[in-house]
């Protein structure tokens, strides 16, 4: 489970890319994307990345993954510009002998995706249990940046993508949502109470099952059944055939009704982490043309190191 203060990860590379051919900046486009344009303050808000092969050759690129040192982001306050307090959480690379990168052939794209309060943010109610910090009222510049070119020939210049800035607001709460959030808070509550401890996951379940029913496009419905999850294996609470079973398919409902939303997305990755080839390629063809459906393939493959 991580830490509220500093999280590494190390991701190990391995296979020889021979005959990779120089990265040309110009044959590749970054964008970074969110849902909306105004938020409730405390709602996640998901952000997706896109880098897209626009060249007629095989780029050979750096891994793409929000959290390494390739991919750069920052988030900053509209107004008096001031920098948005930020969680160091990185990925650490390490590659084998001859690795020249990952191809990204002419036409793909390569997706990433986050919950931007997992990074930035002040501490608040859900910080420790949901990892998602708080983001006060206000108007926000979120950029993003890629260095593409993989570091393994210190002669060859960088390559750096740069993705056009996104505007976002974030407003107060109304007094519905204030009650909803509540809910979300009590529960985040119960992994920290032992004795409420042993109702977190049977709740967890219900909670997203219900605002699933009232709104197929609850915001908070991805990120409660990803990281409240991630939460239950931390605490020690057991995740049994049953509820594995059903947390699946709270995900891939929630992946069905949002599949053109980076919320959507951000379930699908974790689908295609998860679920076996047969069930990956049943669920592709459902979401098939989708944005959810795009990051599902395209994280079952990068999983499957590539193969078809």
């Amino acid at each position: 489970m991580p830490s509220p203060g500093v999280t590494v990860r190390i991701v190990a590379l391995a296979g020889a890319l021979i005959g990779a051919l120089p990265l040309d900046g110009q044959s590749l486009e970054l964008t970074a994307t969110v849902a909306d344009r105004v938020f409730s303050e405390g709602e996640p808000i998901y952000a997706i990345f896109r880098v897209t092969n626009l060249g007629a050759d095989t780029a050979w690129i750096t891994p793409f993954k929000v959290l390494t040192h390739a991919v750069g982001t920052s988030l900053a306050r509209i107004g008096d510009d001031t920098q948005v307090p930020q969680r160091l959480v990185f990925e650490d690379i390490v590659t084998a002998p001859g690795w020249h990168g990952d191809p990204l052939p002419p036409g793909a794209t390569r997706y990433a995706t986050i919950d931007l309060q997992y990074l930035w943010g002040e501490s608040g109610p859900l910080s420790t249990t949901l990892f998602c910090r708080n983001l006060r009222p206000g108007v926000y510049r979120f950029r993003a940046w890629f260095i593409a070119t993989p570091v393994t020939d210190p002669g060859v210049p960088p390559v750096r993508l740069e993705a056009p800035p996104v505007v976002f607001t974030v407003r107060s709460r109304t007094g519905a949502e204030e009650a909803r959030y509540r809910e979300i808070v009590a529960l985040s509550g119960m992994a920290w109470d032992k004795s409420k401890r042993p109702g977190f996951i049977a709740r967890l379940r219900d909670v997203v099952t219900n605002r699933l029913a009232g709104d197929s496009l609850d915001s908070f419905a991805p990120l409660l059944i990803t990281s409240g999850i991630d939460v239950a294996r931390g605490i020690g609470l057991p995740i049994d055939r049953e509820t594995a079973g059903a947390v699946t398919a709270l995900q891939i409902r929630i992946a069905r009704a949002q599949r053109s939303r980076p919320s959507g997305a951000v379930v699908g990755m974790a689908l295609g982490s998860a679920l076996g080839d047969s069930a990956v390629f049943d669920l592709m063809r459902d979401l098939d043309g989708s944005l959810a459906g795009a990051v599902l393939k395209d994280t079952a493959h990068h999983r499957r190191g590539g193969k078809p």
